[in-house]
């Protein structure tokens, strides 16, 4: 397997970063080492923190504010890694917004937003400014996926009849996605289904195309199904299971 590093692309994307946590110093940052990115700048609503991952990751200055960082610098792109306010309403949606309409380039983890008008408003402004915007589904492109996406893709496999998928994840209730207090116990089985439910999705799409409609069923103990009708005209189901909401988040 062939590996560029990052110093030997003759053309670099000029980067800045908001979002100095756990998530980003494990998993994101140290991609830079073999992608075509110069970090010019990292964010982080606490300055201290900002300030280490500037100095363990050599970007070149530090913001506490992320207005303040793509007003002053000139980016190319900005990744976006953050976590949930109090009422466990994921912020990456808004980040995104500010930054596309400076004109900057987006990739942000997922999930990207928490509705559908968040991403109808994400929609316009990509469109109006004329910019990319990726969301991090990384489990569609595990090598075993991409190896399946080959075979399906193969002369000799035909076309999908059906997909099945099994996935462990608890369906919450109506009153817990609706739930907007700031008790952690009672919104973290929404976060948590909106935080992993991307994935099964993300690789349904990835190896199926495109989704027409879907159904789903929902038991007590928070396990059901999800049907789906393909654009292809095959269809898909996804069972979730997991009887312990709490245990995930």
């Amino acid at each position: 397997m062939l590996v560029t590093y990052n110093y030997e692309f003759k053309k670099k994307l000029k980067a800045g970063f908001i979002g100095c946590g756990g998530h980003s110093y494990r998993n994101i940052f140290p991609v830079f080492q073999y992608v075509p990115v110069d970090l010019i700048s990292v964010c982080d609503v606490l300055e201290e923190r900002a300030e280490n991952f500037k100095m363990i990751f050599g970007a070149q200055r530090a913001y506490c504010n992320h207005l303040k960082m793509i007003e002053k610098e000139n980016l190319d792109l900005v990744f976006i890694v953050t976590g949930y306010d109090e009422r466990g309403h994921v912020m990456h949606s808004q980040l995104a917004s500010d930054c596309l309409k400076r004109g900057i380039n987006v990739w942000m983890e997922k999930p990207p937003v928490n509705s559908i008008d968040d991403v109808e408003k994400l929609r316009s402004d990509v469109e109006e400014s004329g910019k990319k915007l990726a969301v991090g589904f990384k489990k569609m492109f595990f090598p075993v996926n991409v190896r399946m996406k080959e075979i399906i893709e193969m002369k000799e496999f035909g076309e999908i009849g059906s997909i099945s998928i099994r996935y462990p994840l608890y369906i919450p209730s109506v009153e817990e996605l609706n739930y907007e207090g700031t008790d952690r116990k009672r919104w973290g089985a929404r976060v948590s289904f909106l935080d992993h439910l991307c994935h099964p999705v993300s690789l349904l799409q990835y190896l199926g195309g495109r989704i027409d409609r879907m159904f789903y069923s929902r038991a007590e103990n928070g396990a059901g199904f999800i049907l789906f009708d393909m654009r292809s005209g095959a269809t898909a189901s996804i069972h979730l299971f997991f009887p312990n909401p709490q245990a995930q988040y």
